[in-house]
């Protein structure tokens, strides 16, 4: 991902230019320092853009991301500010990152719902999601994006030689991880895991 690096070199660059009050380039940032594993870094990028603008329901997102992603249980509170705010972009990632774990009824009132609806039709999911566990909703949500990017890392649907070529892997467009990450993010851990051994190679 040599590319991605020096991309983010020339971010850092400009963080002491007037370039830095771009809010476009302090969320590029905040993703590929993620997106490298830079977690601190991008939390505290991701978290100078919200504060610049507390409105920026996709700023909220990557920033609940990354926090959760990180085992954060904080990220739940932008989280849900930005689904409370949330345009059609930002709609749209909340949407695939829901639509691997919900049900086609679910997402159905999830679509149907507007502003303060959805975000309660979005409680309502993590709160009987796995009613007999003993974990807070607000914990079932860090979890789903513990496995997200996990799957991300782990099961990547782009050949690991390209998988930098762009930022499509922050698109809604499609999965960044094949099957068994999905299977990941909706099951979690497996109870066994087998290898498959070829004689002769």
């Amino acid at each position: 991902h040599s590319h991605l690096t020096t991309a983010l070199g020339a971010l850092r660059e400009l963080a002491g230019s007037p370039a830095s009050r771009d809010l476009a380039l302090l969320l590029a940032r905040g993703r590929i320092e993620r997106e490298v594993g830079n977690t601190d870094s991008a939390v505290t990028a991701l978290r100078e853009l919200v504060r610049r603008d507390p409105g920026s329901a996709t700023g909220l997102l990557e920033l609940a991301r990354t926090e959760l992603a990180s085992g954060d249980i904080a990220g739940v509170t932008p989280w849900y500010r930005g689904l409370a705010r949330a345009d059609s972009a930002s709609l749209a990632l909340y949407r695939f990152d829901l639509s691997l774990v919900m049900s086609d009824s679910a997402l159905r009132a999830f679509d149907a719902a507007r502003g303060a609806d959805r975000v309660a039709v979005a409680r309502h999911f993590w709160e009987t999601r796995d009613p007999e566990a003993i974990n807070s909703s607000a914990e079932r949500l860090r979890e789903h994006y513990r496995r997200l990017e996990y799957s991300h890392r782990n099961y990547p649907l782009i050949p690991a030689g390209r998988r930098y070529d762009s930022l499509r892997t922050f698109t809604p467009t499609g999965s960044r991880f094949d099957d068994r990450g999905r299977i990941y993010v909706r099951h979690g851990e497996p109870d066994a895991r087998t290898t498959l051994a070829m004689a002769g190679i």
